[in-house]
């Protein structure tokens, strides 16, 4: 069955040199991949996105901020796999699953990240986190009680980079669903634990 989306990823000879140069740059500089940007082992989601240079220059430009901002890599990485999980995207749990391990959770955290209800075992700062995706995937908006939780912890920049980061996230999940974007070469498919 195909893709409901068919975009296959465009091979880097067929970039734009700009795209190649600018979001190739990006990538490099804020340390977002461990596969090269082009060649053996490209990432298949910049070779999808390649499809329309100048969306995939923006968006290069907005997750090399969002990596590089003042939210942690460790709450990053917790936002992004939860993300992962409430999207159902193996792609984004598959290659974020290393990363948030090298953040400083352990296997059965990112364990944790893929169940319902989210669990007391996570100290507030981090439920309140949880909260915030899970608020912010199914509403598209924070409750009052959550965005005070988030205040304790966090300053309004950080902020602002939780909802950005939550909504990008959500938006990658969406378009490599679509387009069944398949895993590099050399990434282990781990998919996210089941729904219920």
């Amino acid at each position: 069955m195909p893709a409901p989306i068919d975009l296959s990823p465009l091979p880097p000879c067929d970039w734009s040199p700009q795209l190649r140069d600018l979001l190739g740059a990006a990538l490099r500089d804020h340390d977002l991949v461990d596969q090269p940007v082009s060649g053996p082992g490209q990432l298949n989601s910049v070779a999808t996105l390649a499809h329309h240079p100048r969306l995939a220059i923006a968006f290069g430009q907005l997750v090399g901020s969002l990596s590089a901002g003042e939210l942690s890599a460790r709450d990053r990485e917790v936002v992004i796999l939860r993300s992962a999980y409430l999207t159902q995207s193996t792609y984004e749990w598959s290659h974020h699953r290393p990363l948030a391990l090298r953040a400083g959770l352990s296997e059965a955290e990112v364990q944790r990240l893929g169940s319902d209800p989210i669990d007391d075992e996570w100290p507030a700062r981090e439920k309140a986190l949880l909260s915030a995706v899970d608020e912010l995937h199914h509403r598209s908006a924070l409750s009052t009680t959550t965005g005070r939780e988030l205040a304790e912890h966090y300053r309004p920049r950080q902020l602002l980079e939780l909802v950005f980061l939550a909504g990008c996230y959500r938006t990658v999940a969406t378009l490599l669903n679509s387009c069944e974007v398949p895993l590099d070469s050399g990434v282990e498919a781990l998919s996210p634990p089941v729904r219920r």
